[in-house]
Order: structure tokens, then sequence, then C-alpha cells
């Protein structure tokens, strides 16, 4: 028998649903058509979890279009009454969602979706009592990388010092789940580190490096130390989460302390082409992005990095994932793995752009 499929509006739009599973528990999956979420609901599926999976108005869902035991629903998290709806039902959700990127413009679509989504969420999964709420934060969190060394779950974060609006919306939202986890809620936050791998169908900024170098756009680099870790990695992780995860509990989900040069002369060993043959400084790095910056104000279009960007990586972004390797049992595969599997699909996918958020 095929898969039935049936319609539910949602405001202004049709949310098609399709529905295979005769298996009781199920799982909502936010951002599910993303790199790491469509890895998740990839990853529960073969669990034997049911997913329902939560795209944007208009987003590809290409990356899970062939799964079974899957609904696909279509609307926004700042959709109060929709995310009421999405969680019914449901015993555990997993929230990747977000506006992930270093630059948008206007700013406010930051903390609108990332932070006001995320609280709606968190209420309704409180409401309809949600065995376990997973938030899917970042590393950049952290804030700036430090010369001490490789940073783990013990530093403390806090708003001061991040510069950027994407950090410091998704340090908000972690601030909502951490008062949602101390008022009963059972959640667990995760926090990756530069994620890469096939499916970056949003163009991620590792995914944005990785396809400059393809199309031999990087002049000159500074060489940043960069924390990587495979999508699947990622979501397997948030699978482990539900049942070996702590309550209350934050993990760096990260792998491969390495150099940017590293991977450029693993990319040119993949592909053949050529590295960026010129390493620049910090401070020749960071007047570069500020003019980068600059022309954006003018232009409208993304400058790839900022002076922002640039202070954050001014030490070495290294982190000390044990926690989630003893925890979560989290065993990242070779990065040659990653890099290999990550250009083979960018190769394939170049004319593949992400979803354009609208107000």
């Amino acid at each position: 028998m095929g898969p039935r499929v049936r319609w539910r509006p949602a405001g202004d739009n049709a949310e098609k649903i399709v529905t295979t599973s005769s298996v009781s528990n199920l799982v909502l999956v936010t951002g599910g058509g993303g790199l790491i979420g469509s890895a998740i609901c990839q990853g529960l599926i073969e669990e034997g979890a049911r997913v329902r999976a939560l795209l944007a108005i208009g987003e590809q869902a290409t990356n899970i279009e062939d799964l079974k035991e899957l609904e696909l629903v279509r609307g926004d998290v700042r959709n109060t009454s929709l995310m009421t709806d999405l969680v019914r039902g449901c015993e555990v959700v997993i929230h990747t969602a977000a506006l992930n990127t270093l630059y948008h413009r206007p700013s406010r679509d930051f903390y609108h979706i990332n932070v006001d989504g995320t609280a709606n969420l968190l209420r309704a999964a409180a409401a309809a009592g949600v065995k376990r709420f997973v938030y899917t934060s970042s590393c950049e969190v952290m804030g700036p990388a430090r010369p001490q060394g490789p940073a783990d779950e013990s530093r403390p974060i806090s708003s001061k010092g991040l510069g950027g609006h994407y950090e410091r919306s998704k340090y908000l939202a972690e601030e909502i789940v951490r008062q949602g986890s101390l008022s009963g809620l059972p959640c667990i936050i995760l926090r990756p580190t530069a994620v890469v791998g096939p499916g970056d169908i949003h163009r991620t900024p590792p995914g944005r490096l990785i396809r400059a170098f393809l199309q031999q756009e990087i002049p000159a680099y500074y060489d940043a130390g960069i924390n990587i870790i495979d999508s699947r990695d990622v979501a397997l992780a948030h699978v482990r989460a539900l049942s070996s995860g702590r309550i209350g509990q934050a993990y760096i989900v990260g792998a491969h302390n390495i150099w940017l040069r590293t991977l450029f002369e693993m990319l040119e060993r993949e592909t053949g082409i050529p590295a960026p043959p010129r390493r620049i400084s910090y401070h020749f790095a960071r007047l570069a992005a500020a003019l980068h910056l600059a022309k954006s104000l003018v232009t409208g279009e993304n400058p790839g990095f900022t002076p922002s960007n640039m202070r954050t990586v001014k030490y070495p972004w290294f982190f000390d994932t044990s926690k989630a390797r003893r925890e979560l049992g989290l065993v990242p595969r070779p990065l040659s793995e990653t890099v290999k599997d990550a250009v083979a699909w960018h190769v394939n996918n170049m004319e593949v752009g992400g979803i354009k958020y609208e107000i």
C-alpha cells in the first residue's frame, strides 16, 4: 500500500502531510529539511521512530522526500497556534530550526526566528507534556576562542563578548531552554561545532567555504583553528541524546580540531584544485572583513565574513568533546570521509540555494 496523503490548512498556506507509519512513537523535528535536521530524520526512522518534520514554507524537501514513516509539515516556528498543533501527540521534540547564517538583514529576523520561535515551541511542548526536548544550539554561544586551549562545557557562557546577531540569538534561545528545564521540562542542549556533510541545501557557513574553494574564490585566508564534525555524526548524537543524554545538560558535539590550511590541503587532494597559497595575518584579515562588510551594506550581498567573525576565531576554535563521547557515545568518522562526501554533494548540487524567510 502506498502512502496516504492528506491536507491541513495553516493560515494562508496548505500543508501536505504524508503518513505511512504504524509506529506509535512520534518525534517532531523542526528544521527537518536542513543539513542536520534531515540527517536526524533519517537516523530516527532507522531506529524505528515515526517522524513529523517541520519545513519552512517554500523550503526544498530534497533531503527527506524519499523517507518513509514521515509526516512533512510546512509552517513557521513563529506561528504560535501551529506549534501547538505540531507537538500534539509527540513524545519527543528535536528543535533544529534556525536562521543559521553569520550575516542577514534585517537582523531582527535572528531574534524572531531563533529566540521567539524557540519560546513558542517550548511553551507548546511544556503544555503537551513531551517526554524530552532536545535543542540544537551552537558552539558560537561560547564566545570568542581563547588562548588557554580547547574549551569544554565547564566554560561559563554569557552574552558579553558575543558580537554577532546569530550567536546572541542562539545564546538567548539557550537561556529560554535552560529556564524551561528548571521549570520541569526535560530539556537537553547540543552545541554542534562546524558542521560539514552532504545535504547542505541552505548553504551553511562551512558549506559556503567549501563552495568558495571549489569555485576558486579564496585568494587568501587567515589560518584559523576550527573544529569540524560530520552532519551524520551530529544527527547520531541527537538520536542518542533521547536515551542517553542527561536532563538539563549541554553537550559540545564536535570532532576534529584542525587548522584551516589542513582543510584546504585535504580539499586539494580530493579535488585537484590548488589550495589558496596566501596566508594573511589576523589584523589584515580583520581589515579585509571590515571592507567586505562595508561593501555588503551598499550591495546587500552576504559579506561572507565580518569583523565580529574574525574576532571570534582570533585564537584556535578548538573544543574538548569528551563529554559527548562519554555520555552520548559519539564516535566521529574520519575527517577524510566527511570531506570526500561533502565535496561530492556540493559538486553535484552547486545550483542548490537556501530559503528566504519572509516577515
